[in-house]
């Protein structure tokens, strides 16, 4: 049963509508009552925990696991995690939630309890998403409803402090209080600490981020490693995890739980290792451990070498390898466990579980499958309310958008059929980000099946005067140049000082691939004689095309014999540099004509 408090607060806190304030990348620290750290944050158009959509909640992350949580909910929104964190991270939050609901979304049981307070208090519920409803996620659970008193309490404290944040904001701006966009650089937030009879105002510093680490079982079944160890070696076997996105019930009244499922396919035969799956592996990796070297031993087979495809697979593996003092390597690609995994979900009618993990609507818990068939016009509101907050973002704090989505935008500008709003807002997106505008209702070959560049705003290049990129340019292992260059020198000077560094001669047609892949036409540069058009080297400065430190492009040099060199932006310097100077030298440059009877690799 909710606590009369807690109504209280739920029913206080919906009438500020702090949601339509703060932003979600935004979040506040509150001290709790009982000494542990909780981090709020407010979302808008949530749309998870019921069979409807625009929901509005309020979210309590406590402790140091809470933030990683928040930490980890806000870089799968901006598209910023591996892919593999990516996949689960709809999975992995931690958090308490007030989500303001229709009526529909609660049981008659809670539908009754929340009209009996508000009658006995002289509330009246009206409107959309009247009714308060208090969930609990945690990592690989499914949400469920809040049930302990203790996280009661922690979440009315979280809610009478965003009432007070409100109260607050009648008077100041978001700025104005530090209630800003938090980034990967954000070093401390807001604090709000109850002190005598009220809240006071403060900073507190953010505990570092911390490195992901999977589980990782400690194989301490000697009987079990001792058995292997007569059993011969064979095969290679490539190893992975499903999670898979059904929960379900270890007990009856038990909160259900997403299983995993971890699969071991013969690399030659793409026989499968029959593993059962298990409820609580983060908990106790050891009881699959074990699991697994009994289907080893039942089968009679020790492997001779275990391929894995993630970071979460090699954690796992590594101290069994290491005790059997078998081979162990990572590898993206993984032909027979991807078979198999392909297999298992058409066994079972999962066909679309691998797409389901990538679509789930991450930082909002899990949604029922009949909340994925939403109206057009319902689709196209959250559509143009996530274009505003792009655009918004972007306005405070530029950042590169991702491909995808752009893409997929530009493709649903070219179709035609939108309305006069959202192509509006999607255009304007284009400007901003520096693509030409797609005539409307253009086919494939009039676009020439690519987007129309621009260039990009002077801003860009006025921000790096005086600043210098330092580049590593590779053409094959142990052959590679370090270059200095002014971040406003035009590509085409790049180009000059990667052929001279190299001892080239300029005698052919050269193009920059910014996305890394050669040849792909999505953000590429070419020399003004083969540009049809395409953009030139000639027209645009290194600071134009978004260089960040880290990022990683191609340089072709030669379309005939295809010269390819890969490149990577070391560090950004506060250095004017007049001329581009080569600054470290390996190995020794191939031919650039060898005799036709040298072999030479150019990998």
């Amino acid at each position: 049963m909710i606590s009369d408090k807690l109504y209280e607060l739920a029913f206080k806190f919906r009438k500020t509508k702090l949601w339509d304030i703060l932003r979600r990348g935004s979040f506040f620290a509150v001290k709790l009552s009982d000494g542990r750290m909780g981090y709020i944050r407010l979302i808008r158009d949530g749309g998870s925990n019921g069979p409807q959509r625009n929901i509005y909640a309020l979210e309590l992350y406590i402790g140091e696991e809470g933030l990683d949580s928040l930490r980890t909910m806000i870089k799968a929104e901006r598209l910023q995690l591996e892919p593999l964190e990516y996949q689960e991270s709809p999975l992995l939050q931690s958090c308490l939630q007030c989500v303001m609901v229709g009526k529909v979304a609660l049981s008659e049981e809670e539908q009754e309890e929340a009209k009996a307070f508000a009658h006995s208090h002289g509330i009246r519920i009206s409107g959309k998403n009247a009714y308060p409803l208090f969930m609990k996620l945690q990592p690989y659970y499914y949400p469920w409803r809040l049930r302990e008193e203790k996280d009661q309490e922690a979440l009315c404290e979280a809610l009478a402090a965003a009432i007070e944040i409100s109260r607050l904001l009648e008077e100041k701006t978001p700025k104005d209080l530090g209630l800003m966009e938090v980034q990967s650089n954000t070093k401390e937030v807001v604090l709000l600490e109850w002190q005598e009879d009220r809240y006071v105002l403060g900073k507190m510093e953010l505990l570092p981020e911390k490195e992901r680490k999977w589980p990782t079982p400690e194989i301490c079944n000697d009987i079990s490693i001792a058995k292997l160890k007569k059993v011969r070696r064979s095969g290679i076997w490539e190893c992975g995890f499903i999670r898979i996105t059904t929960p379900v019930e270890d007990e009856k009244g038990e909160i259900p739980v997403f299983p995993i499922i971890l699969f071991a396919a013969n690399s030659d035969t793409g026989y499968l290792l029959p593993v059962s799956p298990i409820t609580h592996y983060e908990e106790n990796p050891d009881e699959l451990m074990n699991i697994f070297m009994e289907a080893l031993l039942k089968e009679h087979i020790c492997p001779g070498e275990i391929r894995v495809k993630d970071s979460r697979a090699y954690a796992f593996f590594q101290p069994f390898c290491e005790r059997l003092k078998i081979a162990i390597k990572e590898e993206a690609y993984l032909p027979a466990l991807e078979e198999a995994e392909a297999a298992f979900y058409s066994d079972f009618g999962l066909e679309d579980c691998a797409e389901t993990d990538k679509d789930f609507n991450t930082g909002n818990g899990i949604e029922d499958a009949e909340n994925l068939d939403w109206d057009m016009e319902e689709a196209i509101q959250s559509l143009e309310e996530l274009l505003d907050m792009f655009m918004e973002l972007n306005e405070k704090v530029p950042f590169e958008f991702p491909k995808d989505v752009l893409k997929q935008l530009m493709a649903l500008l070219a179709n035609g059929n939108l309305p006069k709003g959202l192509e509006d807002k999607i255009t304007r997106l284009m400007d901003i980000v520096g693509i030409e505008e797609i005539k409307v209702g253009s086919t494939k070959s009039e676009n020439n099946g690519r987007p129309k560049l621009e260039s990009v705003s002077s801003k860009m290049a006025k921000e790096a005067e005086g600043k210098s990129y330092v580049i590593s340019v590779s053409l094959r292992t142990g052959c590679y140049r370090h270059i200095q260059i002014s971040c406003n020198d035009f590509l085409s000077d790049l180009h000059l000082a990667i052929i001279k560094a190299f001892g080239f001669d300029n005698d052919h047609a050269h193009a920059f691939f910014m996305d890394n892949e050669v040849w792909s036409d999505w953000d590429c540069y070419f020399a003004k004689e083969a540009a049809d058009d395409f953009k030139t080297t000639n027209r645009y400065r290194l600071s134009q095309t978004g260089l960040r430190e880290g990022m990683k492009f191609k340089y072709l040099f030669d379309f005939g014999d295809e010269w390819r060199f890969q490149c990577k932006v070391l560090r950004i310097i506060e250095k004017i540099t007049e001329e581009p100077i080569v600054i470290k030298v390996k190995g020794e440059a191939p031919e650039q004509y060898p005799d036709w009877g040298d072999d030479w690799d150019d990998e």
